[in-house]
């Protein structure tokens, strides 16, 4: 999980969302909550550089 801090942010969330969705196909609730966090993470990663791009 650690290795995914080095990750483009981009990329990172279509992980997240890919073991969101894989997780919802198998029922596993542990594995939506990792994907999802991840994917929301990264999400937040892009607005907020996108954000800091727009100020400067």
């Amino acid at each position: 999980m650690l290795r995914l801090l080095g990750i483009n942010p981009y990329l990172r969330a279509l992980i997240g969302i890919g073991l969101a969705v894989f997780g919802i196909a198998t029922h596993r609730t542990l594995l939506i909550a990792v994907g999802a966090g991840v994917a929301a993470w990264s999400l937040v990663t892009v607005v907020v550089s996108a954000k800091n791009r727009d100020d400067r």
